[in-house]
């Protein structure tokens, strides 16, 4: 189109202001206000000109379409980012006491947890706004609990190993978080009253109904795709949805709306429904999804489109998808300008897009040269061609936002698609049957039968799915921007061609593939030559990464706390490009490895746990939970036994000492050893070298040894080194912290520092030819769901 700000100008309008409002947050406060100047200045003198001028009225009221929408669009972005925001970072790092009500779980342990809530008042003020609440009490709070008590306000950070947590919170419309202070809040139970909370009940109510109907898991699934529910799912099973590029499945979107609205649609058209009544009690059914989902900006965002467009239907006019499009999501972004921010927002946008403009084309063209009409064969056919072109042309929109936001892509996304949305679409459709003869013996029972082997079917077979490699592939590599640069050039040529059919949409996604799968496979073949060791810290805590031959390994060594697997898993994601994590291993026990474990398995992809055999009670009770939960993700547990080394994968070999005690700490003291085609390093933990059992740091093996760590997790360290290590040279030297070295009396060519940026250090190893064996001991491999037998055996 030649000129969309004529054919389309409220289209145009929308568009600019959607690219002006996502710009927002990154221009700085300053600049903001003096572009509102200039947006402002430019759009009156344009305005102007189109009334006055006529000889270059075309061009001004081009000029004014662009920047009345900039002018708008900067003007609030500077009302929320810049003083509604600032407004609220002046509490940054201040106690108050507050009062305020929970609007979402995210996780309650007894050890403590974590919610989304509203502050409703600060010391006897009364505010609003939203925070994320931590607390280490362990309330156990729910939805509509009103709460009071101490906490101290804190800005999120900016990035958390490289994922931008601030951005995350700001597009939720999240400015401070809140952590409780010194004691336990004040819970009064359900207290908050709102007609969203009387909806949010409702909703729980239907949730705690289908789970009795369908079953625990089936009808958690139930209410999250039926009601956007999401408390009772898995974290595993959003994790697997998500590797096969299906979790618009979990959320109430655009799919579920006219899902459910075009099947009120066929019965009020067998009622005989007049068209305006029809389109209005369509309207009214979808602004109730959103009440009863408990506005869920997914629901929001495909509820006010459809509103729209039934608009336009009852007013007797032919609604433009791209303009209803552009107006729905601009709406959105003035009366919620954090929503500028929000990815789901930008996947739908691209979705929708390519769902309204360009497949209604393409499944036109696929008609014509299948017709359906002449058999049953050549009519499934068709469907199938037609979701896959779907999916296909979803990936190829979508693929910009998911380079630029979640650096990775479901391969299996197409198949994926083609056989869920079709499952899932039976059961949205019966699970409402269901709820309405469930109080009806025989029927109720065999229409629940029905829905909770549907939603099996699809919980299982999603988890298997899942579980096969290469599902996904990272876009983080750093030749992706060529891959991308090809796309673009491709589609700019496109624009050249003579003749155009709608299947050259395709191209750029071809062009890309072509440059992106040869330098994909020259990398891993590189890749493959070497061994990446990556020794992270983080405070008192410690661990490395490590890939070999294609495979990953995370090591934690710890005290059982989340960061320092947090981290782990960033290397794993950003450096090794995998979405795996092959092997996760403790060197010893804590019982917040359990609570660890679990989050972990629910974010990644664990395939095993290798875990040192237990030696007393406590550490066999920690094995057991640990090994429980591999249980129910399928994840295979390894046992090792210290002082022995193992071949883990290729030619990676680890040997982990045994544990010691010294007499002021209870926390374990040990060494451990990674070494690959003759070349080793050596890890030393705090205070390793005051015990009897520091005789595994021989001549022999700190001879052998090209790189020693000198680590800081365990007992305070208060002596130096044995004169054998401080005397020792090796290839490379690294240090935990300044601290070490100063106790160690000696120096490193590496100083790492857990409190700030330099957390982290890699050191590459040249693989074998050949893969190497373990030397002395026999590793212990045992299947998920034969590990809590045999830890019973060895209690």
């Amino acid at each position: 189109m030649s000129k969309p700000w004529i054919k389309r100008p409220l289209c145009f309008v929308c568009a600019v202001f959607m690219a002006a409002s996502a710009a927002g947050y990154y221009i700085p406060s300053e600049t903001r206000l003096l572009l509102i100047c200039i947006f402002s200045a430019s759009a009156a003198a344009s305005a102007a000109a189109c009334v006055f001028l006529k000889r270059f009225k075309h061009i001004m009221l081009l000029c004014a379409m662009i920047f009345v929408p900039l002018a708008l669009a900067s003007g609030v972005s500077q009302l929320y980012f810049g003083a509604y925001a600032g407004r609220l970072y002046s509490y940054n790092g201040t106690q108050h006491t507050v009062e305020g009500y929970v609007t979402r779980t995210l996780y309650s342990k007894s050890y403590g947890g974590s919610y989304e809530a509203v502050i409703s008042r600060v010391d006897g003020k009364t505010l609003s706004f939203a925070v994320v609440l931590s607390s280490e009490f362990g309330e156990e709070m729910s939805e509509n609990d009103v709460f009071t008590g101490d906490v101290v306000f804190s800005a999120p950070d900016e990035s958390s190993f490289g994922f931008p947590m601030r951005r995350y919170y700001m597009s939720k419309g999240i400015i401070l978080c809140a952590e409780t202070s010194g004691a336990p809040l004040g819970v009064n139970r359900g207290a908050h009253k709102s007609v969203l909370s009387l909806f949010t009940s409702v909703n729980r109510r239907l949730s705690e109904l289908s789970k009795r109907i369908f079953g625990k898991e089936e009808g958690a699934f139930v209410s999250a795709m039926l009601l956007g529910n999401r408390s009772d799912i898995s974290d595993s099973l959003r994790r697997d949805f998500k590797r096969l590029g299906i979790s618009h499945i979990l959320a109430v979107s655009g799919l579920h709306v006219a899902i459910i609205t075009s099947a009120l649609e066929k019965l009020l058209r067998l009622l005989r429904t007049p068209f305006r009544l029809r389109y209005a009690l369509m309207a009214i059914s979808a602004v109730l999804i959103v009440f009863l989902t408990g506005f869920q900006i997914s629901a929001v965002r495909s509820v006010v489109m459809i509103v729209v467009f039934f608009g336009s239907r009852i007013a007797a006019r032919d609604s433009d998808p791209p303009t209803a499009l552009t107006f729905t999501v601009a709406l959105m972004m003035l009366l919620s300008p954090a929503s500028a921010l929000d990815v789901g927002l930008m996947l739908s946008f691209m979705c929708t897009l390519a769902l309204t403009t360009v497949f209604p084309q393409i499944s036109l063209q696929l008609k014509r040269h299948i017709n359906s009409q002449k058999g049953v064969f050549l009519h499934v056919l068709s469907g199938v061609l037609n979701s896959l072109a779907l999916s296909l042309l979803i990936m190829l929109f979508t693929l910009p936002v998911m380079w630029l936001y979640f650096g990775e892509i479901s391969l299996v996304s197409p198949i994926s698609n083609l056989i869920f949305v079709p499952l899932s679409t039976l059961l949205l459709l019966g699970a409402p049957i269901a709820f309405s003869v469930s109080f009806i013996p025989f029927v109720g029972r065999f229409a629940a039968a029905v829905c909770a082997l549907d939603a099996k079917i699809i919980i299982e077979l999603a988890s298997e799915m899942a579980s096969r490699r290469f599902v996904t592939v990272s876009l983080g590599y750093t030749f992706t921007k060529y891959a991308v640069a090809a796309a673009a050039v491709a589609a700019v040529l496109l624009l050249f061609a003579k003749r155009k059919r709608i299947s050259y949409i395709f191209i750029p996604f071809a062009a890309a593939a072509l440059v992106f799968v040869p330098c994909l496979a020259v990398y891993n073949s590189c890749e493959n030559l070497n061994t990446r060791f990556v020794f992270m810290t983080q405070k008192k805590n410690e661990g490395f990464a490590i890939k070999s031959d294609g495979k990953t390994l995370v090591c934690d060594i710890s005290d059982g706390s989340y960061q320092i697997t947090r981290a782990g898993c960033s290397i794993v994601e950003n450096d090794f490009y995998s979405d795996d994590i092959d092997v996760y291993m403790l060197t010893h026990y804590h019982k917040r490895h359990v609570s660890t474990f679990v989050r972990l398995t629910e974010n990644v992809y664990v395939r095993s746990v290798m875990l040192p055999e237990p030696t007393n009670e406590n550490e066999l009770h920690i094995a057991s939970e640990i090994s429980d939960i591999a249980v129910e993700t399928g994840c295979e547990v390894i046992f090792y036994k210290a002082g022995a080394d193992y071949s883990v994968f290729g030619s990676c070999v680890i040997e982990v000492s045994e544990l010691a005690y010294i007499n002021r700490s209870t926390h374990p003291v040990f060494a451990a050893s990674v070494s690959t085609a003759g070349v080793s390093l050596l890890y030393v933990s705090a205070s390793y070298a005051e015990t009897e059992a520091s005789s595994f740091l021989t001549i022999d093996r700190l001879s052998a040894s090209d790189s020693v760590i000198f680590g800081i997790h365990g007992p305070k360290i208060k002596q130096p080194l044995p004169k054998e290590l401080r005397t020792y040279v090796p290839s490379l030297a690294i240090a935990a912290s300044n601290e070490v070295c100063e106790v160690y009396e000696r120096g490193a060519d590496v100083v790492l520092d857990g409190y700030g940026d330099d957390w982290y250090y890699e050191i590459v190893l040249p693989n074998e030819k050949t893969t190497s064996n373990s030397k002395n001991g026999e590793i212990s491999f045992i299947q998920a769901e034969r590990a809590r037998r045999i830890i019973r055996v060895l209690e």
